[in-house]
């Protein structure tokens, strides 16, 4: 299977949809935890309650990257092996996880070499980038 999750009790491989339900869980969690942040935003005006909200949107972005390694690329391909085939899809999401992280690291020396002196664009290019060279393989997941 594209992903390879296993039941642990049972051993068996689940489904592509079951896998894609499972890596979509954490995105929405965040996304659930920075509504409740915005609730308690807008009945208290707390403004550590609008920090939690924008600190939780931004993990929901991040992990939904389409990059192999976070839940965005796991999504993507388990949506490409249903309709490509689990070789020609691992292909696929190998360059365009490539693809990204070279956009992004691209956009992040681009800020530093504006003035920007904030590299946190620039960091996490270079973790993806790491992580796609390191477990660049079907081990990624």
């Amino acid at each position: 299977k594209a992903g390879r999750v296993s039941m642990e009790k049972s051993g068996r491989l689940l489904g592509a949809r079951q896998e894609m339900a499972i890596a979509a869980a954490g995105p929405l969690v965040n996304l659930a935890c920075a509504g409740l942040g915005l609730f308690l935003y807008s009945c208290t005006g707390w403004y550590s309650a609008a920090v939690f909200c924008a600190v939780h949107t931004l993990f929901a972005a991040y992990n939904l990257l389409p990059v192999l390694g976070l839940d965005g690329g796991t999504l993507c391909l388990l949506a490409c092996t249903l309709r490509m085939g689990e070789e020609r899809a691992w292909r696929c999401m190998r360059l365009a996880s490539w693809a990204l992280v070279v956009c992004i690291l691209a956009a992040g020396a681009f800020l530093i070499l504006r003035g920007y002196a904030n590299p946190t664009l620039l960091l996490v290019g270079v973790y993806l980038a790491a992580m796609q060279a390191l477990k660049g393989g079907k081990d990624i997941l």
